[in-house]
């Protein structure tokens, strides 16, 4: 009886534990995107804020895979992330073989 007892607290401490999580306010959608848009509209802000974890962001947003380098040639054409590719899009690619490349 005594283990039933504990159990069934558990139960209701648990139950008030998802009521409270069920209960804070979650962000809207638009409190989400402004802040995505803010990145893609300016990475630099983030870059040149200094704080290491924020440049690492950065680099993970704006680049589909790590940079890569070369010891003779030095570092290699980097792949932009798929935002990056269609504000290029946007913006226009350059012509190869009569057509639009933006890869």
């Amino acid at each position: 009886e005594e283990k039933i007892d504990l159990l069934e607290s558990e139960k209701r401490r648990f139950a008030d534990q998802i009521k409270q999580i069920q209960s804070e306010k979650r962000p809207t959608f638009e409190e989400q995107l402004e802040p995505a848009l803010n990145f893609i509209t300016n990475p630099w802000k983030l870059w040149v804020s200094g704080d290491i974890t924020l440049r690492r962001l950065v680099l993970k947003l704006a680049f589909a895979d790590r940079l890569h380098y070369d010891r003779q040639t030095g570092p290699r054409t980097a792949h932009f992330s798929m935002p990056f590719k269609a504000l290029a899009g946007i913006q226009g690619g350059e012509n190869v073989n009569g057509g639009r490349y933006w890869d």
